[in-house]
C-alpha cells in the first residue's frame, strides 16, 4: 500500500496594519524580509494610506521550521517627502501569534529617537 501523502501546510505572513507615533506620516510602503525573501506591501499600489482602515494583505511563505523577519518602511509625509525607516534586528516569528515590529527614526545627527516612529503589526499563520 503506498504511503499516504500529507498535504503541505501553506504558511503566510499577514501585514495587518501600522501604528504611527508621528502625526506627519500619511502613507507607507513596507518591505518585509522573511528568511531572506522580500515581500512588498501594498503589492498592487505604490503607497498605503496610514489609518485604521488599512487593507490587510497576505503573502505565501516557503515552508520552513522557523521564520526570521525584519522590515524596512518607506514613509511619505504631508508634503510628499519620502524617508526610510530600517532596522537590522531580526525577530523570530512563531506561527499564530499577533506580533509587532517597531522601527525608529534617526535624526540628522544619527541619533535614534526614544519612541518608535512606526510599528508594523503582523502575524505568521
Amino acid at each position: 500500500m503506498p504511503a499516504q501523502q500529507v498535504p503541505a501546510t501553506i504558511h503566510r505572513i499577514s501585514i495587518d496594519g501600522v501604528s504611527a507615533q508621528a502625526g506627519d506620516i500619511y502613507a507607507v510602503r513596507i518591505v518585509a524580509d522573511v528568511n531572506g525573501q522580500a515581500y512588498s506591501y501594498p503589492s498592487r499600489t505604490v503607497w498605503a494610506d496610514v489609518g485604521p482602515g488599512m487593507a490587510k494583505e497576505d503573502f505565501p511563505l516557503a515552508p520552513a521550521s522557523e521564520y526570521r523577519v525584519h522590515f524596512q518602511v518607506y514613509l511619505r509625509d504631508s508634503i510628499g517627502q519620502i524617508s526610510l525607516l530600517q532596522s537590522q534586528a531580526l525577530q523570530l516569528a512563531p506561527s499564530g501569534i499577533d506580533l509587532q515590529y517597531d522601527l525608529f527614526r534617526v535624526d540628522a545627527e544619527f541619533a535614534r529617537v526614544v519612541q518608535p516612529t512606526l510599528s508594523v503589526k503582523y502575524h505568521i499563520q
